[in-house]
């Protein structure tokens, strides 16, 4: 059985039916029907280079947007190849991605460059209005990290200036993405192979863990369908474990 790690969640965006994060190792999805985390290779295979900085899903056309390498690719949900906008991203510090009834928009803390939905070539007489403004929807809010201090992490974590601390310090999982769905649900990506969840009903964070949790396993078993690895630090290296609260100590796959 191979599992493509998450890795380090670099953006969130929201597609009808399911939520995407992009990762340094590709694009994941969480089906909001059955709630399963997938790798999404069909949209991530030919993707020019995986380590993914933004991603946007377009909405009013259908479209998936990337930011990679400088680059900015699109394709439709429906396409086969990513093609390469003609934009010029030689550009450095904070870049958001939008879109808004007429274009795509680039923002790059000084400059909007607007874009056709469908060709991606830049469009030079596109006028931005007020209206128009108010209107895009931008990728990853990141202003929602101002409030992450008043949500409940599970047992055995806190949560300090944006990062997750196991209950004596020794483990911390950076916050790297965040986005807030259609249902009012609040999407954290992490640098650890880690994705939480805060319902819009509740202040208590969900740990969603994808792929082993360690890397080095002294317990494998199958049964009823189900795979389930586990570590032993004493059977593998004659010591016990420091600290087990807090970690995500077995992994198990359907």
């Amino acid at each position: 059985m191979i599992l493509n790690s998450i890795g380090t969640v670099s953006s969130i965006s929201e597609g009808p039916f399911k939520i995407y994060f992009a990762t340094d190792n590709g694009i994941f999805s969480y089906d909001k029907l059955d709630d399963q985390i997938l790798f999404e290779n069909t949209i991530s295979r030919l993707i020019p280079n995986k380590k993914i900085k933004i991603l946007l899903y377009d909405k009013l056309r259908d479209y998936f947007w990337i930011l990679s390498d400088n680059k900015l690719y699109f394709k439709s949900s429906l396409g086969i190849y990513w093609r390469e906008s003609d934009i010029d991203l030689s550009l450095y510090g904070s870049i958001k991605l939008g879109y808004s009834d007429e274009s795509i928009i680039v923002y790059d803390s000084f400059n909007y460059v607007f874009i056709d939905p469908y060709t991606g070539s830049t469009n030079r007489e596109y006028n931005l209005t007020s209206d128009i403004f108010n209107s895009i929807v931008w990728s990853d809010p990141l202003y929602l990290l101002d409030d992450l201090d008043r949500y409940l992490a599970p047992d055995g974590w806190e949560i300090r200036n944006s990062a997750l601390y196991n209950y004596d310090s020794t483990k911390n999982i950076r916050i790297t993405s965040i986005y807030k769905d259609s249902d009012g649900n609040k999407w954290l990506g992490t640098d650890k192979s880690l994705i939480i969840k805060i319902p819009s009903f509740s202040y208590r964070m969900q740990f969603i863990w994808y792929g082993l949790s360690k890397t080095k396993n002294t317990i494998s078993h199958f049964h009823n369908g189900n795979y389930y690895f586990c570590d032993n630090q004493f059977i593998r290296m004659g010591s016990f474990s420091k600290n087990m609260i807090g970690d995500n100590v077995c992994s198990v796959f359907s």
